[in-house]
């Protein structure tokens, strides 16, 4: 074969990597936005409004009603608890926009039969990061996962 006989592999799927660029460039621009939101938020109204990542499997309002509980029994100063009750009402205005994997009150996150440790350990790292942050790295990695794939799809064969 001659170098004009030079096929590219996988012609017909070139578009792949793109679309995966795509996706991650959204998923990045999706927490910028949920970031923008939460500084909005704060400008306005002088509470931030947390948004960990253990809202995405676990409903929302449940974990800021124990939350509000823990308060309660610990007994916490009446600023604390007014601040939080307003972070839940102002928090309520992006609840829509959040992705929720599983929002039922009896997940396994939320109260485990079984692996227990296993669920504190997730959820404590959930409630570490924060959906923004999230966002971002995971955007950023499928952008160059998607940065790599077109290398591949761009070789040819002889």
């Amino acid at each position: 074969m001659s170098s004009k006989d030079k096929v590219p592999i996988g012609e017909e799927l070139a578009f792949i990597p793109s679309i995966i660029n795509l996706i991650g460039i959204l998923i990045f621009f999706y927490g910028i936005l949920l970031l923008c939101t939460q500084v909005y938020l704060y400008l306005d109204s002088g509470v931030w409004v947390r948004l960990p990542a253990s809202y995405m499997v676990s409903n929302p309002n449940l974990l800021v009603a124990r939350e509000l509980q823990d308060g309660v029994d610990q007994s916490s100063s009446q600023l604390e608890l007014a601040m939080l009750l307003k972070e839940l009402t102002i928090r309520r205005t992006i609840d829509p926009y959040l992705p929720l994997i599983n929002s039922r009150d009896d997940s396994w996150f939320v109260t485990p039969h079984s692996w227990i440790g296993l669920s504190g350990l997730i959820m404590g790292i959930l409630r570490f990061i924060s959906i923004p942050g999230l966002s971002f790295f995971l955007g950023f990695g499928i952008f160059i996962w998607g940065l790599t794939l077109n290398g591949r799809f761009t070789r040819t064969r002889t």
